[in-house]
């Protein structure tokens, strides 16, 4: 493969401006754990959790749960096109959890 092959995104880049905010997001739940509220994390149910970014507009949401304490596994991003997160979406994480738990032997 050739070096230089990928090359950074301009930061006027609207994709770029977004990742940024969802790394940042990312970075507080990795400082914060459990303790990190909204506007940045909400409870949906259960055990899943949700990452809140917005630029522009639009609105992206990462879902996650915790194991072991403050570990937090992502278990998935979309876009949210309506005020309530989609119940297919808080499924799809519900499934993630489950089998991340059966693969790693852990009681949930």
């Amino acid at each position: 493969m050739k070096s230089g092959r990928f090359k950074r995104l301009p930061s006027r880049c609207r994709f770029a401006s977004e990742k940024r905010n969802r790394s940042v997001e990312i970075r507080y739940l990795h400082e914060l754990g459990p303790a990190l509220r909204l506007p940045h994390s909400r409870h949906l149910e259960d055990e899943i959790y949700e990452l809140r970014a917005q630029v522009e507009g639009n609105i992206s949401r990462i879902l996650y749960f915790f194991v072991i304490g403050d570990k937090a596994v992502l278990t998935h991003g979309f876009v949210k096109k309506t005020q309530h997160t989609p119940p297919k979406e808080i499924k799809r994480a519900e499934k993630y959890r489950r089998q991340y738990l059966l693969q790693h032997h852990i009681k949930g």
